[in-house]
């Protein structure tokens, strides 16, 4: 019987510490309190947390600027995910947009609340996901994983010596006296990307012409890839661009306007061609060597700036100096004719924009 009341006892001391603990009434133990929300900006569109001074009193902004436009009523860029203000003319005209690139992004928006629109997604092809807003400006990837995994894909390697004296001669050769003297050639990077390698392969094998040449491509340069020999982020950047993504048909007409073939990949076989469409930074400029899947070509001598495509049998269009052009040059309408092998990193004329 004794035995029976000690263990009665000892189960209802264990209910009873077991109900204490989920109350949080435990004798000589406090609960711990919520913690409390962090305060957002006010401001349509930002996700900044609010400005909270030292003595803990918090604002309903981020920061000046946004309460200002607050109390102002300054009208919002409506491009999703952008808190500049919209332009004003002199004449107190307000637009929509802060300026024409969000106005023309927006006005080219696929239809549909819950469709991302292709200038919106993530450069990497295999990713549905949106780029990142930093600042008001939309990076290349929508985070760090998808950005690895894509630099993975390519790699970028310094060109044996061998190679890039043998680079170097035909760069050399290939310079026209007449645009001054020749760029010093610095750096000689090889690309290896399996996917653009594929892709080129595939479409040299549908033509009846298979001979590939080599054709110089100028582009801008926007980081030290001749240092890190690794792919940036910064989509101005033509050299990192094309290297891991190709050429894409978005970037056909937006740095040349008058396009003498129609809107189409222009290279040349000549180096000192190409140094005119180059951008530099630091102090070096950089353009490509591609190797071109040329096919059957149609030559030219005279404009004709309607051209989307190559004439019906042929495959590129081949512009040969002459009659309205000074050097020849080679279009492609198609960016699976065309493989980009080596970065040439080479000093010439500062870094700002030629032609």
């Amino acid at each position: 019987m004794i035995e029976l009341i000690i263990i009665l006892v000892l189960v209802g001391i264990c209910i009873r510490c077991f109900c204490k603990c989920l109350t949080g009434r435990e004798s000589g133990k406090k609960s711990v309190p919520a913690i409390a929300p962090i305060a957002v900006c006010k401001f349509r569109g930002c996700t900044r947390p609010a400005y909270v001074e030292l003595d803990g009193t918090t604002y309903d902004f981020c920061g000046r600027r946004h309460a200002t436009m607050y109390r102002d009523a300054i009208a919002v860029c409506k491009f999703r995910g952008c808190t500049r203000p919209a332009y004003v003319e002199l004449d107190g005209t307000t637009y929509d947009f802060c300026g024409r690139r969000h106005a023309t992004m927006y006005r080219d928006a696929i239809a549909g609340e819950n469709v991302i629109p292709s200038y919106l997604k993530c450069s990497n092809p295999f990713c549905k996901n949106e780029k990142y807003l930093r600042n008001g400006d939309y990076l290349a990837y929508c985070g760090r994983i998808c950005r690895d995994f894509m630099q993975k894909q390519v790699t970028i390697r310094k060109a044996s010596s061998q190679e890039f004296w043998r680079i170097k001669d035909h760069f050399s050769a290939s310079w026209d006296p007449l645009k001054g003297t020749c760029g010093q050639l610095c750096f000689v990077l090889v690309i290896s990307n399996q996917t653009l390698k594929q892709q080129f392969n595939d479409y040299l094998s549908t033509l009846s012409i298979r001979a590939v040449s080599q054709y110089y491509h100028g582009t801008s340069l926007k980081c030290a890839i001749y240092d890190t020999k690794r792919i940036c982020s910064d989509e101005s950047c033509g050299i990192c661009g094309v290297s891991h993504r190709g050429v894409l048909p978005k970037y056909k007409s937006t740095s040349i306007k008058f396009q003498r073939f129609g809107n189409g990949y222009y290279l040349a076989p000549n180096s000192s061609k190409s140094h005119d469409y180059t951008q530099g930074y630091d102090k070096y400029r950089a353009m490509f060597l591609c190797d071109v899947a040329e096919g059957n070509k149609f030559i030219v001598r005279n404009n004709n700036t309607k051209l989307a495509e190559p004439p019906i049998g042929y495959d590129s269009v081949y512009g040969e100096h002459g009659g309205v052009l000074n050097y020849d040059e080679i279009v492609l309408y198609t960016p699976k004719a065309l493989l980009p092998t080596h970065i040439l990193i080479y000093i010439k004329d500062g870094i700002h924009k030629i032609a």
